[in-house]
């Protein structure tokens, strides 16, 4: 019995016995100690290659995310630009205009001229390939509200008009000279303008800015007219010093202010006879201004341009035109992918022209009255743009702005074209009078003024009733304006 239980026991106990002690068989298989170790071993490293397997790959994408977000963090925005992009913009511009006129002494300005303009400008990108963009846009604008013109013909001096002789060896007596000061409302202007420009894209590149050289051509044309105009002109005889002896016709008062009277002209036999202050000698000798004289009989009395005028249909008209060619260079600052900041610089050498008509001129021609005109390399164009573009979805973006241009004439030519009809009707007239003349009339004051007449309407006639002024015009167009605008990609 007892050897039953330990023979069962002993059966019991040899699996484990096989697998802790001495050389055993297993089946068909002869292990060794040494064996076994080195399979337990083995198992040990594969089921460290397994954890190692499962979540080392796991740290891998980690590290690997890691690194791309590190990549991504220094490496510059990028936008790709390519196929065509459309944009249009409301702009608001606030605008001056002046002119000036060398030898006629006057000076035109339109003060604060506010423009709503509509613009539209589209771009084709080639791309990568053919980094090169063309680029072509236009605009049309009206004058929003009323403004200011004012013509001046005072502050420069005034304008000739024509020299009165002392005597028949052709003495000039004085130069009369004309003033005039006119004050008018601007309204219902309208501009217009174009562009077409080919640029090299992002030329240069530095970190996140890229800038674009182009050169291209612009036309701008603004209109603009002058109606409720309220003026006044005074004529003056400048004396010759000494000529008259104690005459004037200015005086200095103790406080330096300058003085002087409407010319006065007393129609006496057919001719005239001009009236001035002189100086009277008191009893006590002093010296004083006396009441104006004339040397004949008072006739009737003539003040010449001396009047006061309301002008309520349209003054002044004109129509301007700056046109020529220009470079740029673009610049575009990419925040992120979905903003930008760009700035514009331009310079253009435009050629310059103005056509101006003032239809209460009746001695002018109508209804081109004057042109200007300045040749390549006499005007320059400066223009500025800054601009913020943040889309709003893929496609589409939104720009808010600045713009600034100003444009500058120096030198350009005038021409003035006159009423052919009214001056060959005193040609005529003249001409017949002055012939009837005997010579020794014609030697008098009277007929020396009227051959200085009839060689100017010589000369007028022979240049086609038109006049030229080299180097006469100076003109200044200024503007500023903020826009607001969609863009679009496709």
């Amino acid at each position: 019995m007892k050897r039953n239980i330990f023979l069962t026991s002993l059966i019991a106990l040899f699996p484990a016995v096989c697998l802790s002690a001495g050389t055993y068989y297993n089946g068909n298989l002869y292990t060794s100690p040494q064996q076994r170790a080195s399979a337990n071993r083995a198992n040990n490293r594969s089921m460290g290659e397994s954890f190692s397997s499962r979540y080392g790959h796991r740290n891998n994408i980690v590290k690997q995310n890691v690194t791309t977000m590190k990549k991504a963090e220094t490496k510059p925005a990028e936008i790709k630009k390519q196929g065509l992009s459309i944009g249009v913009d409301f702009n608001h511009q606030f605008a001056n205009w002046k002119f000036d006129m060398n030898q006629s002494g006057s000076t035109l300005h339109y003060d604060n001229v506010n423009w709503n303009v509509f613009s539209a400008n589209g771009v084709y990108y080639f791309g990568d390939s053919i980094p090169m963009q063309i680029n072509v846009g236009g605009s049309y604008g009206t004058q929003s509200d009323e403004t200011t013109m004012i013509d001046d013909d005072i502050s420069s001096g005034g304008y000739w008009i024509q020299d009165w002789y002392a005597d028949a060896n052709g003495t000039i007596l004085g130069t009369q000279r004309g003033h005039a000061l006119s004050v008018g409302t601007s309204k219902d202007g309208k501009q217009y303008g174009f562009n077409v420009g080919i640029g090299l894209t992002d030329f240069w590149k530095y970190g996140k800015l890229r800038i674009t050289p182009s050169v291209g051509y612009r036309y701008f044309k603004y209109e603009l007219k002058t109606q409720q105009n309220y003026g006044v002109a005074i004529d003056t005889l400048d004396l010759n010093s000494g000529v008259v002896p104690g005459a004037v016709t200015c005086i200095t008062t103790d406080d330096g202010e300058l003085q002087c009277d409407p010319i006065m002209l007393n129609v006496a036999g057919g001719g005239y006879d001009i009236g001035y202050r002189v100086w009277a000698e008191t009893e006590t000798g002093e010296l004083v201004l006396s009441y104006v004289k004339f040397d004949e009989a008072v006739e009737e009395i003539d003040t010449a341009g001396t009047y006061y005028y309301e002008q309520s249909q349209t003054s002044h008209s004109y129509e301007v035109e700056w046109a020529g060619p220009y470079v740029a260079l673009d610049m575009d600052y990419l925040i992120n992918n979905n903003n930008t900041v760009s700035a514009g610089i331009e310079f253009g050498l435009p050629k310059y022209t103005a056509t101006g008509d003032q239809p209460y001129r009746i001695d002018w021609a109508h209804p081109k009255s004057v042109e200007d005109e300045g040749g390549f390399g006499d005007a320059i164009h400066f223009g500025l743009n800054a601009n913020w573009k943040t889309a709003l979805t893929d496609s589409l973006s939104l720009n808010v702005g600045f713009t600034y241009d100003y444009y500058s004439v120096s030198g350009a030519d005038a021409t003035t074209y006159y009423n052919a009809s009214l001056y060959e009707n005193t040609y005529i007239t003249d001409w017949n009078e002055y012939n009837s003349l005997s010579d020794e009339d014609r030697l008098s004051e009277y007929g020396l003024m009227l051959a200085d007449e009839i060689n100017a309407l010589d000369k007028l006639r022979s240049a086609g009733w038109s006049s030229k002024t080299s180097d006469e015009i100076k003109s200044i167009y200024k503007s500023m304006g903020i826009h607001i605008g969609l863009t679009a990609k496709f």
